[in-house]
């Protein structure tokens, strides 16, 4: 492996190469640039891990600078030292000026560099990019610059509560989550000594201790909201998209359940949907109405002969899925408009879980028994034969299907099942 003096020119004019190249950086012996067909990247080795291939990523040129990157590097190099993975090898202990050096900034650094090596590391990515935004960014946490040693648990409090009073509660505790997390991986006992760490200022403050319960939501969608809803839903762009938006009225599920429907799992001649479901190992069963059949069918042709299993198109996959706050943008902004024609009151923000909770309202003030509305929407799956009155809740879906109808013509202004 070829090793050159890294500066910003010489990262800038290593050519793009057709195959990964990598170079090593004749200062800090850990730290590598990989330069691919359209990106360059600066990696560090660990090399703790005899004869692994493992890469950390301190980030993409030039977004961070050489000299930002070899810091870095140095200072997992000092980190992975005092951690001592090496048989029979002493931990060192920092004097207190090198402790100093370390602060909370830093210390974000290096756990998100380390990030990808966590034992479960599925959100390794999405939590990097949580703690440059909310926890690393100097214009969200003032004390950044902080040394970590002199951080205080008042510290952590006063930046959650900012958060909170955004108002952001739902953010605020997942923010104090994460910087829990991050302390508890400077207690390692190598680390905090390498920190200067005494205790874990954290230990006590928890999301019940500041208030951030999440409170349970109510909201249902009204008679008005539903029509402006439905029609919203009909003006959108894609056929698709059009689809999936009435049946999350039609069926109660969750957005995230019918983005993921294939053609495979529907037996529309008898009205049933069969899906393992998230996390679940054991085929289970949704009914359908007559007015979703339909819809189904009515999507299925129009579609091109090359299309693939997802129902509600290929941006759909097993793990993951397009993102739909476009389309929830382009509903609320027409909701608005419908909304502001008829005079009704201003619109009240809803989500997609507001949805499933107004399908769920509407089913059992038409009378049908609460369990049978869960098992309906989705929140309380049976197995194939196992649903207890499979026709009596597709009767019911139908009614509902027939009362959005009327919704839409403007004729059930009236209902209240709020």
């Amino acid at each position: 492996m070829q090793k050159l003096d890294l500066t910003d020119d010489v990262v800038r004019n290593l050519p793009f190469a057709p195959v990964c190249n990598e170079f090593a950086d004749s200062t800090v012996d850990n730290m590598r640039v990989v330069v691919t067909t359209t990106r360059k990247a600066f990696f560090y080795v660990p090399d703790f891990i005899p004869g692994s291939h493992v890469r950390w990523r301190l980030g993409w040129f030039p977004e961070i600078a050489t000299e930002r990157a070899r810091e870095l590097a140095r200072q997992l190099n000092q980190v992975n030292q005092a951690t001592a993975h090496r048989s029979g090898e002493e931990p060192v202990e920092a004097d207190p000026l090198h402790r100093e050096s370390w602060t909370f900034a830093s210390v974000v650094d290096a756990y998100v560099s380390w990030l990808p090596e966590r034992h479960r590391n599925l959100c390794a990515d999405a939590d990097a990019t949580f703690m440059r935004r909310y926890v690393r960014d100097p214009a969200v946490n003032p004390w950044v610059d902080k040394p970590i040693a002199a951080v205080t648990d008042y510290d952590v409090m006063a930046l959650v509560v900012s958060i909170r009073n955004r108002p952001a509660p739902a953010l605020a505790r997942n923010c104090l989550m994460k910087v829990r997390a991050l302390f508890a991986w400077a207690m390692h006992p190598a680390r905090r000594r390498e920190f200067g760490l005494v205790s874990n200022p954290l230990a006590h403050l928890t999301p019940r201790v500041l208030g951030l319960t999440v409170p349970r939501r109510s909201r249902v969608l009204g008679t008005l909201e539903l029509r402006a809803y439905l029609a919203a839903g009909e003006r959108l762009a894609s056929a698709s998209d059009r689809a999936l938006a009435r049946s999350l009225l039609l069926t109660g599920q969750r957005l995230r359940d019918l983005i993921r429907m294939k053609w495979s799992e529907l037996d529309l001649g008898r009205g049933l949907w069969t899906t393992a479901g998230e996390g679940c190992s054991v085929e289970q069963v949704v009914v359908l109405s007559d007015a979703m059949v339909t819809l189904l069918e009515d999507l299925r042709r129009g579609l091109p002969p090359d299309a693939g299993d997802f129902v509600f198109g290929a941006a759909a996959t097993k793990t993951s899925s397009k993102n739909f706050s476009r389309m929830k943008s382009a509903i609320d902004r027409h909701m608005k408009e419908t909304i502001k024609e008829a005079s009704g009151p201003p619109a009240t923000p809803w989500t997609w879980l507001d949805l499933r909770r107004s399908v769920l309202a509407m089913l059992a003030w038409d009378g049908l028994e609460w369990e049978k509305a869960r098992i309906a929407v989705g929140m309380g799956r049976w197995r194939l034969g196992g649903i207890p009155n499979r026709e009596r809740i597709r009767a019911a879906l139908n009614r509902h299907a027939n009362e959005l109808d009327a919704i839409r013509r403007g004729d059930r202004l009236d209902r209240d099942w709020i």
